[in-house]
């Protein structure tokens, strides 16, 4: 992996979207070109490891853990369900974030199609 690369993976990483971080790491593509060549690279296996590599590290480096984010929100939830409902609403909707409850459901749908044309 080049110094580019490390560079984008480091910018992704702290939080930038990829077309900045392809921008700023010193690649000279632009607008949809940037954010082409960003997707590309970020299927490169070796960029691809290095991301999760340093994301592991931030991971690790945390204080929090899942439980105790879910923990906090819980708590939010319940001290501010009756006072400031906007605030409950605010922590239900984390949640669901964090636990996939907000993701839509994939159905799956079998039929039979007929196509007539010219009729």
């Amino acid at each position: 992996m080049n110094d580019r690369q490390r560079k984008f993976a480091e910018l992704v990483v702290q939080g930038r979207p990829a077309s900045r971080a392809y921008q700023e790491a010193g690649y000279s593509a632009t607008g949809n070109s940037a954010e082409a060549s960003a997707s590309q690279l970020l299927r490169n296996p070796k960029v691809a490891e290095y991301i999760e590599e340093l994301r592991g590290e931030v991971k690790a480096a945390s204080k929090f853990t899942r439980e105790s984010k879910l923990e906090g929100i819980y708590e939010i939830y319940q001290n501010n369900k009756l006072d400031d409902p906007r605030v409950a609403l605010a922590a239900i909707a984390e949640e669901n974030r964090m636990t996939g409850d907000h993701a839509a459901e994939r159905l799956q749908v079998e039929a039979d199609v007929v196509v007539r044309i010219g009729e």
